[in-house]
């Protein structure tokens, strides 16, 4: 997965340890480069280093695994060594990474953790590979360490930081897939494993906390998405417009998204955030016009591109459109909503929480499109037996959802589950699970049950429970 670094503190820590590292007679600043939906890797300029997926300032790694370092060399047949970082230089760093990240403290990576191997790139004489090999990072204690990786190649030098975030013995979604079930329920059609989503109380709980559950065998993240609940469609009646609001428990996440969300993404979890109506007379229903849809839309890209997030929820509550008799519902809105938020932004994901649905399945739009074809993923209110409101296939939809703020639906998710599963649905959410119940291992196995029954696997808390933002 393409990895975000759209954070004004990485950033400017990409600028400020560009000089912290110095060689023979020049250094060259490595910048942060911008956010890109690109599969392939970026050229390199010469005398620089990337990882895999393009970045020339950090590697993130959460496991034992190799990095494979890209350095491209400023002409052929130069000479190419790795030079030791001095005790003075990695304080620099650590001073400067624990600063700007936000993150606490980093120590350095201890040196029977990684070896070095030089690679030719038998298709580009310019192109030297340098293998890292990290081991025994789940035996390390919980923290943050850093490795950095100075390099010579011919009269330059140049870095690249190798930060290990030892919080959890995890491999993220995307450099392995879950398992299909293990008895194929739902029949042969079913070809995608089943996605499980996570309602987080962002008034309640520490979004962090579900990053920490992951299956047993695999070591994958148990939830494929976590929506942050939530966000509000709030409106200003000076300028006559609808915006997008955060509470102050939001605010820790907002002002520190490399902090609360990265951590999640770099784990291949989708994190979505659900944009909840505010009792201010506005909602999915009262869009006037698709222009004001669009604009809408535009202001979600901006917190898009800040937060580094996957996607938005529609969620339809608390509009009280009486507030604002001026405004006329259109049966119209939702679906204008929606096609400007895809305009916008082709590469995010819609989902929706199927209560008081401002859709319908037969209405469609001046391109014969209906919000099946807008939104990625939908789920059910709770204990909802039947299939989409808005005709979703089946392997895009869940029902059954848990409200795990009653302990009994929690006990009984393994037979909705089953059912679930059997019904050749495709997701599974959960409400508000108590990260410190799942912590203590008091309902830890309430949600094992589910995982064997999708995975053939259970699952575990791992790392640290952590108890902020929401205290």
């Amino acid at each position: 997965m393409k990895r975000r670094y759209t954070v004004s503190g990485l950033v400017a820590l990409a600028m400020l340890t560009a000089s912290l590292l110095t060689g023979c007679s020049e250094q060259e600043p490595i910048l942060l480069p911008a956010p890109t939906q690109s599969a392939t890797t970026p050229a390199l300029k010469p005398y620089s280093i990337s990882s895999q997926d393009g970045d020339e300032q950090f590697t993130s790694v959460y496991h034992s695994r190799t990095v494979d370092l890209r350095v491209a060399l400023p002409y052929e047949g130069c000479t190419v060594q790795l030079l030791p970082t001095t005790d003075e230089e990695v304080g620099a760093i650590t001073d400067k990474l624990e600063h700007f990240t936000h993150l606490g403290a980093f120590t350095l990576l201890p040196e029977e953790c990684r070896t070095t191997e030089w690679v030719d790139d038998a298709e580009d004489p310019l192109i030297k590979h340098l293998k890292v090999a990290l081991t025994g990072i789940e035996d390390l204690d919980y923290g943050y360490y850093v490795l950095p990786i100075k390099v010579q190649a011919a009269e330059y030098t140049m870095s690249h930081y190798i930060l290990v975030n030892r919080l959890g013995d995890v491999v993220p979604l995307g450099e392995a897939t879950k398992r299909l079930p293990p008895d194929l329920l739902g029949g042969p059609e079913r070809t995608e494993p089943m996605k499980m989503v996570a309602y987080v109380e962002t008034n309640n709980y520490d979004i962090r906390n579900y990053g920490n559950l992951i299956l047993t065998g695999s070591r994958l993240p148990v939830f494929d998405f976590i929506v942050l609940f939530a966000a509000n469609m709030n409106y200003d009646a000076v300028e006559g417009r609808r915006y997008i609001s955060f509470n102050d428990k939001l605010q820790p996440i907002v002002q520190h998204p490399e902090i609360y969300i990265k951590p999640l993404t770099d784990r291949g979890i989708k994190v979505i955030v659900d944009i909840l109506p505010n009792h201010q007379g506005v909602g999915y229903n009262n869009f006037q016009s698709y222009e004001e849809a669009l604009d809408f839309a535009k202001e979600a890209k901006m917190w898009t591109d800040k937060l580094g997030i996957d996607g938005w929820d529609v969620d339809e509550e608390y509009a009280e459109y009486w507030k604002l008799p001026t405004l006329e519902t259109s049966e119209m809105s939702a679906l204008w909503m929606v096609k400007a938020f895809k305009e916008v932004m082709p590469d995010k994901l819609i989902t929706h929480y199927e209560f008081n649905s401002p859709f319908s399945a037969d209405l469609t739009d001046e391109d014969g499109k209906s919000a099946k074809d807008y939104v990625d993923y939908s789920w059910s209110d709770y204990n909802v037996t039947g299939l989409s409101f808005i005709d979703m296939p089946k392997l895009r939809y869940g029902n059954r959802s848990i409200e795990a703020n009653s302990s009994w639906q929690v006990a009984g998710a393994a037979s909705s589950a089953r059912a679930v599963l059997s019904s050749g649905l495709g997701l599974f959410m959960y409400f508000n699970l108590n990260p410190e119940a799942l912590h203590n291992g008091s309902q830890i196995g309430y949600l094992s049950e589910v995982t064997k029954i999708f995975y053939g696997e259970s699952c575990d808390f791992v790392g640290p429970l952590y108890k902020g933002p929401a205290k």
